[in-house]
């Protein structure tokens, strides 16, 4: 969960657009998101505003991540260094008595040439997340619409989407892709209604307007 986001002042013009009850259930969405939980559902205008906010957010999360890496990366290699030149004045203080100990190791060779005992270290990783393919995600897109009686997703969108966050959620390294194109999904069905709505009313280009001013 992150503890901090950025906010920025070119929101204000059209925020102040809203009345006290959007502009409280725009923040509780905001904060929500920030802390890696489902905003719920809003009303038009908010769902409109909250759409442009939410994305500049994830790229402000994604750049984050990339530069924390590199500290990361950074500190690592400071630590490995000064382990290496420990690790040397040990080994020149460790030469005199290995080579004693080798000259007496040659002695008893012949005697023990068939006592090697091979040990094989077997390390368990994780299952490393693997990214879907195009034809991956569609297809098991249109089966969950399917099922759910939704409109199908445009599995290239999702997954440029989640490529270009290196696939995070947040600050978190997706897990499963599957349960993300499900939300994915639900969510795009979400804001088709709520378009239609608006398009209906005949005020989603003046919101979408005021947004191209920023």
């Amino acid at each position: 969960m992150k503890e901090s986001f950025i906010l920025y002042t070119d929101y204000r013009e059209v925020i102040e657009q809203m009345d006290m009850n959007d502009r409280g259930e725009l923040l509780t969405a905001i904060m929500r998101y920030a802390s890696d939980e489902d905003p719920g559902e809003l009303s038009p205008l908010v769902n409109v505003v909250f759409a442009f906010i939410r994305s500049r957010m994830d790229r402000d999360a994604a750049k984050y991540e990339q530069t924390c890496e590199k500290r990361r990366i950074a500190a690592s290699m400071g630590g490995k260094q000064k382990l290496a030149n420990a690790s040397k004045w040990k080994q020149m203080e460790a030469n005199g008595s290995k080579s004693k100990q080798k000259l007496h190791d040659n002695d008893n060779d012949n005697e023990h040439d068939n006592d090697n005992v091979h040990v094989i270290k077997l390390s368990r990783e994780r299952p490393r997340f693997t990214p879907p393919t195009v034809e991956e995600v569609a297809e098991y897109a249109r089966e969950y619409a399917k099922e759910k009686g939704l409109p199908e997703i445009h599995a290239e969108d999702f997954v440029d989407f989640y490529a270009s966050k290196n696939w995070m959620i947040g600050r978190e390294k997706m897990k499963d892709w599957r349960a993300a194109v499900r939300r994915w999904t639900r969510d795009d069905a979400t804001r088709g209604k709520k378009k239609r709505s608006w398009e209906r009313s005949g005020n989603l280009d003046a919101m979408l307007d005021s947004f191209g001013n920023l």
